[in-house]
């Protein structure tokens, strides 16, 4: 089953190195956007290995930003020159396989048609998601919390003006222009994760591009829409008629564990809880070899006797 990874990082070239060491097989071929942040320097060594490229267009990726959806399209259009055939896979590079590549192929094989992505109606998945397409986001920097959301004009948003928080066209906008998608779409979201094949892709690529300057002005906007521009999109697309069967996401996320950070970063004691995913989950994420490596290595011992040799030879 011919498998193509696409897959955004940020950080950790040894980790990333690892991570497509350990879903490579000689149908798998892999699409990197390294942040644009990134010392780009770090990760020269991932051009060694085969099928991998690393694509020129690459953007800072602000958390919960607009951005993070261009350097998705720019891995997606840079996958569709090259495929006809084959199925599409969104990872980050904390992700890595917890099923062994001959289960992740059988399982593709057999559901080849399914577009596989965690969605429903986006009012329901978020209390305050109406938040995030009425109210208009204003990065003032690249960190996490750098933000503002701010709507109508009213003393916050006259605050922020005379600060110098937003410019004076950021204040027009933000004070008298009401947001509003002129495409007729419901809003469904949740997790930014997604599998799908080339066909499924290029229906939803074609809407992007047709429809490109009514969704970049909507979603460059929005609040965090990664979680819900792709998620939209192939529901509305459902919606018009194309035959579209959707399944939950392939990777297994912990946002549930209580008096952690979450999402939960896997250590080695979470070895059994990874292993006890159904057969529908094929990764996991997220990891972090900065604060543990041991977890891989438990999976490898567990799902990748067969690859131990190359993945070890890393150079860490």
């Amino acid at each position: 089953m011919k498998k193509i990874y696409l897959i955004l990082a940020h950080k950790s070239p040894d980790q990333l190195e690892r991570q497509i060491r350990a879903l490579d097989d000689e149908d798998s071929t892999f699409y990197v956007h390294v942040d644009l942040k990134s010392n780009f320097n770090l990760f020269t060594r991932i051009y060694k290995l085969k099928n991998v490229t690393l694509i020129k267009e690459r953007v800072d990726s602000g958390w919960g930003d607009f951005s993070i959806i261009i350097a998705t399209i720019n891995l997606i259009e840079n996958a569709l020159k090259n495929h006809s055939e084959g199925i599409c896979i969104l990872m980050s590079g904390s992700d890595y396989p917890i099923k062994s590549l001959p289960q992740v192929n059988s399982f593709l094989l057999k559901n080849k048609d399914k577009i596989f992505i965690d969605l429903d109606e986006a009012g329901s998945v978020w209390e305050n998601f109406n938040k995030r397409i009425t109210d208009y986001r204003i990065n003032k920097g690249s960190d996490k919390d750098n933000f503002l959301l701010l709507k109508g004009f009213n003393l916050k948003t006259l605050f922020h003006f005379l600060l110098g928080n937003i410019t004076r066209r950021q204040f027009l906008k933000i004070a008298f222009k009401k947001r509003k998608l002129n495409l007729n779409m419901k809003f469904y979201g949740g997790s930014q994760w997604w599998s799908m094949g080339v066909s499924d892709l290029i229906k939803v690529n074609d809407f992007i591009q047709n429809n490109r300057d009514e969704l970049f002005n909507f979603f460059a906007d929005s609040h965090i829409p990664d979680k819900f521009f792709f998620h939209s999109i192939i529901m509305h697309l459902k919606s018009l008629g194309h035959k579209i069967a959707i399944e939950d996401s392939l990777t297994y996320v912990n946002w549930t564990r209580e008096n952690c950070q979450l999402p939960v970063t896997f250590e080695a004691n979470d070895l059994q809880e990874l292993m006890d995913q159904p057969p529908g989950k094929l990764f996991a994420r997220k990891f972090d070899i900065e604060i543990e490596r041991q977890i891989l290595d438990n999976i490898d011992e567990k799902i990748l006797k067969h690859k131990n040799l190359e993945i070890n030879k890393i150079v860490s």
